[in-house]
């Protein structure tokens, strides 16, 4: 897959990174090209990335969480099985490739524990 990328200099594709090593690239990321599940889309959206957002086919929730992202943060769906998929795809790609998140003095760990919070308060009935 990596050949399809070849004509963006500024793209980099990466497998397996630790939670340090993401977070490390999400700081140095723009952009992303991503699946649709909650975790990554809100460790994204933490991090200020603007997001091309490809739901796995079959999956409900991951459509339903990119349609949410599109509404709310103006993200973009793609859906793969499209049979223009790869010229939407890099349409969006040329779209965006201008796009500089804004610096964020957004304290990251204080977002996090409030989302714990929220979570444990949650499971515990409170």
């Amino acid at each position: 897959m990596s050949t399809e990328f070849d004509k963006f200099p500024n793209v980099h594709l990466y497998g397996f990174a630790s939670q340090k090593k993401m977070g490390e690239l999400y700081n140095l990321c723009d952009i992303a090209i991503t699946r649709g599940g909650t975790t990554a889309l809100a460790e994204q959206k933490l991090y200020d990335i603007r997001q091309l957002i490809i739901p796995i086919p079959r999956t409900h929730d991951q459509y339903d969480n990119a349609l949410r992202y599109v509404h709310h943060y103006k993200d973009i769906m793609l859906d793969q099985r499209d049979i223009s998929f790869q010229v939407k795809l890099t349409k969006a790609l040329l779209k965006l490739r201008n796009f500089k998140k804004k610096e964020s003095k957004k304290d990251k760990q204080a977002v996090i524990s409030k989302a714990k919070e929220i979570i444990i308060k949650s499971i515990l009935g409170l």
